[in-house]
């Protein structure tokens, strides 16, 4: 189903992104000696990783919540109407891990651009 593809790909995407925040990250930190000749890129890469990361948090709560949301909405019209059609999609550890670890993200992404000196 097309719900199935796009959460997949919101959700690849994310740890994408989130992996090119981390790279930046690291290359970013003072005791790299990568890019040590002008202090303000450092910082300047910083503020890109923080960027990138709270846009892979978006795009990955925007896939965990809307795949929840709507599994919750199927499974509640199916149960109203006293359907069963055999096959059901369920959310367990693996959405809620989807959605802690994008909540994650975003709380570094914040700290990452708001809080650095």
């Amino acid at each position: 189903p097309v719900k199935i593809v796009v959460t997949r790909t919101l959700m690849i995407t994310a740890d994408l992104l989130a992996g090119l925040a981390l790279a930046t990250l690291i290359l970013g930190l003072d005791c790299i000696t990568f890019f040590k000749e002008d202090p303000r890129v450092k910082l300047k890469m910083c503020y890109g990783a923080g960027a990138i990361l709270g846009t892979g948090s978006l795009l990955g709560l925007t896939g965990s919540v809307w795949y929840a949301v709507d599994v919750y909405v199927e499974r509640a019209m199916l149960v109203s109407h006293n359907i069963f059609l055999g096959v059901h999609y369920d959310f367990g550890w693996s959405c809620w891990l989807g959605m802690a670890g994008s909540t994650g993200c975003f709380v570094a992404s914040v700290l990452l651009t708001c809080c650095l000196y």
